[in-house]
């Protein structure tokens, strides 16, 4: 007969076996469930929202095909210490990726960008065009939105203007997006762009020139469009300022041209007389609001003009400017520099 240690032991050991059979099944089944959803590469984008929690990235990437199993991916990245450190954004992920390599993606946070860069002087319109071609936005919601009073910026308070109420506000510079982001996503950060540079110290300035932010601005984009050349700029901005001083018309070319919706390479007598409230020829002081976005040399030329006498100013052909006191200096630059 088998003694009472033999059949404990037999137990035992059968209790062992079964254990050890367990594991193997379980980490059998772990391992396929990391193992890649696909084993012919399949790049899918998915964008993780911010706030999200580790079962609903779970979810997401389940539900999208990038991952086999949402349970094997909570398992694991709990295990790895990435429950709680994954990141939001925009990914290309590849569902012939194993999970562990996936999980260690979102972990690093490289999300998919793309850059684009708005130039200086363009106008709501041009940057609309730019944006939609680059496949960021749908034109139309980008213009509504250019138009709504959604955005709560000091410079954009009690904006009285004909145009977009977001026209020269919207700073060139380039940006880097996430392909995830909308059009207002883009816009705010457009704005929020603006505000840095166009900070709490310029916005004093104005104040100390008894002009108000959209005044500012609005000049600025005149010098923007007419200047080339950074030493131009406070000079132009003098002439724009001598001539409000003593009740001139502005008679500046690029506001004919922002009333005439397109940019033409010469303008003649009758795009001058354009019925427009932008039309410095017929009308008196500036035009109701920016033509276009300033850089910043042309909002500091607006803030900070040179002290000058000049009234007049003409563009060489090298895109420079020469600029004159009276009529007659300025005719006879006219026969010096225009053939």
């Amino acid at each position: 007969m088998k003694s009472k240690k033999d059949k404990k032991e037999k137990k035992l050991r059968l209790v062992l076996l079964i254990a050890a059979l367990t594991i193997i099944l379980i980490l059998f089944q772990v391992n396929e469930l990391t193992e890649a959803a696909s084993t012919v590469p399949q790049e899918i984008s998915v964008t993780i929202p911010a706030g999200s929690s580790n079962q609903q990235i779970a979810e997401l990437l389940a539900d999208s095909g990038v991952i086999k199993s949402k349970y094997a991916f909570l398992f694991l990245s709990k295990y790895l210490g990435y429950d709680k450190s994954l990141k939001a954004g925009s990914y290309v992920l590849d569902s012939s990726w194993n999970l562990n390599k996936i999980i260690n993606e979102l972990s690093k946070g490289q999300v998919q960008s793309i850059k684009f860069t708005i130039p200086e002087g363009y106008h709501i319109e041009q940057i609309a065009e730019k944006l939609a071609a680059e496949g960021l936005v749908d034109r139309e919601k980008f213009l509504t939105l250019a138009n709504s009073d959604i955005f709560d910026y000091p410079f954009l308070k009690d904006i009285d203007t004909e145009g977009y109420l977001l026209e020269g506000y919207l700073f060139p510079d380039t940006y880097q997006v996430t392909k995830g982001m909308d059009e207002l996503d883009i816009i705010k950060m457009m704005l929020n762009r603006f505000n840095q540079i166009y900070d709490e110290n310029l916005r004093e300035r104005a104040k100390e020139l008894n002009l108000t932010d959209h005044e500012v601005i609005t000049i600025a984009s005149m010098v923007e469009k007419e200047a080339k050349f950074d030493e131009d700029r406070p000079l132009i901005a003098s002439v724009i300022y001598n001539r409000l001083k003593i009740g001139m018309p502005l008679q500046i070319d690029a506001t004919v041209q922002f009333a005439l919706g397109t940019t033409k390479p010469k303008l003649y007598k009758k795009d001058l007389k354009v019925d427009s409230p932008y039309n410095t020829y017929l009308n008196y002081g500036l035009p109701p609001g920016p033509i276009g976005s300033p850089g910043k040399a042309s909002i500091l030329a607006a803030l900070y003009p040179k002290e000058t006498d000049y009234l007049y100013y003409l563009a060489k052909s090298d895109g420079t400017h020469v600029f004159s006191k009276t009529l007659e200096e300025h005719n006879a630059a006219k026969q010096k520099y225009i053939k």
